[in-house]
């Protein structure tokens, strides 16, 4: 199991390496937002607990106003509010962790699955599609209080049903 902060870090990295494969062309492959970050864990965490009955990352995904969010993830990139994440040498990734999910075969298909089904939405549309009215967030959503997201029959059922794996 990795953590959720080693998941974005490899999501940014795929989306550069992406980007860099169509001479920065915006159109294919536009930068991640923290916001597009935070749905992209979201639903990796869906399909990935669904299909394999166990997590991909330990971290909680809170109902936040806006979608689903992991609050350790959006603490690391508030910073570049709702612009494109900047990774620099200095930036806090394992180089290591990133290199273990590039050999983990079964957790990186369904990484390039969900990057690949849910990159060409912008972080607003995937924020509307987090808010699906019969989904997990909007189940548990309430305007006062940022509740976790459970890791539920129901959660589960949803996932299944929304992507269907070969």
């Amino acid at each position: 199991m990795y953590n959720a902060l080693d998941i974005a870090y490899w999501f940014i990295a795929q989306n550069d390496l992406k980007q860099h494969e169509n001479n920065l062309n915006e159109d294919a492959y536009e930068g991640l937002t923290n916001m597009k970050v935070q749905k992209l864990l979201y639903f990796s965490q869906g399909v990935y607990f669904s299909f394999k009955n166990k997590k991909l990352f330990n971290d909680k995904i809170l109902a936040w106003d806006h979608g689903p969010v992991v609050k350790k993830v959006y603490e690391q990139f508030k910073i570049f509010g709702k612009d494109y994440i900047i990774l620099s040498n200095d930036s806090k990734f394992d180089s290591k962790v990133l290199e273990k999910i590039e050999l983990d075969l079964e957790t990186r298909g369904i990484l390039i699955d969900v990057f690949e089904c849910l990159n060409k939405f912008t972080a607003w549309q995937l924020r509307n599609i987090s808010h699906d009215k019969s989904g997990p967030w909007y189940r548990i959503f309430n305007k006062s209080k940022y509740r976790e997201i459970p890791l539920d029959d129901f959660f589960v059922s949803y996932f299944q049903n929304m992507f269907v794996r070969e």
